[in-house]
């Protein structure tokens, strides 16, 4: 199955940060942990075994496969940082920026990731002859 599906590890520990999120945004766990367990997740898929099967050079990074999974996740754990859940998830790999104002160091930082990491998809699409952004090498 993994050959066929190489985007497994990935899939799988993206498909957990976002059902705990979930959860917790409709009242079913504590948005804390879930927020510090999507901040373990968001680590797991910037490590060499997340992005493994992807392309860095795509445009976006990873391709749109990793970027919108990934941003997704970000934008889950955004919305309950944002209903009090702590700072924003900030992985290994993603420094702290300097824009965002007054916010908590950590909640800058993971505002700023996904700022940048939507931007990149945005970018991609303008630059795209297709809205159909490539999200494996070889493949789209």
């Amino acid at each position: 199955m993994q050959r066929l599906f190489p985007e497994g590890y990935f899939f799988s520990n993206v498909l957990y940060g976002l059902a705990l999120t979930d959860l917790a945004a409709g009242g079913h766990g504590d948005p804390g942990k879930a927020r510090a367990e999507a901040a373990r997740v968001l680590g797991r898929l910037a490590s060499p075994a997340g992005t493994a099967v992807f392309e860095r050079g795509l445009s976006p990074e990873y391709g749109v496969f990793y970027a919108g999974w990934s941003l997704l996740l970000r934008a889950q754990s955004a919305a309950l940082a944002a209903r009090g859940g702590g700072d924003l998830a900030v992985p290994a790999g993603w420094p702290p920026s300097a824009s965002g104002g007054g916010l908590p160091g950590g909640e800058r930082a993971g505002l700023a990731a996904a700022d940048r990491m939507a931007e990149a998809v945005r970018a991609a699409l303008d630059a795209g002859a297709s809205p159909f952004l490539p999200a494996y090498p070889g493949r789209s």
